[in-house]
């Protein structure tokens, strides 16, 4: 009990000396009061996209989709200069990738790294685990493009988030499985293509994303 305490408070200590020390201070004090240390913020974008945030997770509701295809969706990157990785760009070059029938709207449910407290916890094995566990469904890697074109790296901030990745079936490149997901930990917005073995273990400053099945679309 004592060792697991003191890991609690080495890991408090620790953030308290980062960067986004203030913010989590407030979280440290909403918790001590017995309230919300993630408050319930709503976004809505007439035509465009909406976002709830309660707790550990993030509800996305993305305009519908218009069959964008992958080369079209690398078109589109380039003319709105938004950076792509070499990976991303293969993947949305792959066969793999096809895009939803026009009209189709992509309802998300977003779990925030932070939800699992150590970093040797947060594995991909352990992430696709805790998506089945409460019975949310792969995304559509579409999605994960819709949300780059939707959300940009201010909103992703407000959020509270550096990076989403889309938890859908991995596309192969060079042999290697890929998540889709978008970022803005480079220096401008990203769409990127992560490494999706069981073993990856992933940073505590972004979120994982699923569809939600459908009876929860409502």
């Amino acid at each position: 009990m004592y060792a697991d305490a003191r890991g609690v408070i080495d890991d408090i200590n620790e953030k308290l000396a980062s960067e986004g020390a203030s913010e989590y201070l407030e979280r440290l004090k909403a918790v001590g009061r017995g309230e919300n240390p993630f408050p319930v913020n709503v976004v809505s974008v007439p035509g465009k996209a909406a976002w709830e945030t309660r707790g550990d997770l993030i509800y996305i509701t993305l305009p519908p989709s218009e069959g964008v295809t992958g080369p079209q969706w690398i078109e589109y990157f380039d003319e709105q200069d938004i950076k792509l990785s070499d990976d991303a760009k293969a993947v949305l070059q792959s066969e793999a990738f096809r895009p939803t029938a026009p009209g189709f709207v992509h309802r998300i449910v977003a779990l925030r790294a932070t939800f699992w407290k150590k970093d040797s916890e947060r594995t991909t094995k352990a992430i696709q685990a805790e998506g089945l566990l409460r019975k949310w469904l792969e995304l559509h890697p579409e999605a994960v493009c819709i949300i780059r074109k939707c959300f940009s790296d201010k909103q992703l901030e407000k959020m509270g988030l550096l990076w989403i990745v889309g938890i859908h079936k991995p596309i192969e490149v060079d042999g290697y499985p890929r998540f889709l997901g978008v970022d803005c930990c480079g220096g401008g917005g990203w769409l990127s293509a992560s490494w999706a073995g069981p073993g990856n273990r992933w940073s505590d400053d972004g979120a994982f994303a699923w569809s939600l099945p459908q009876e929860n679309q409502s």
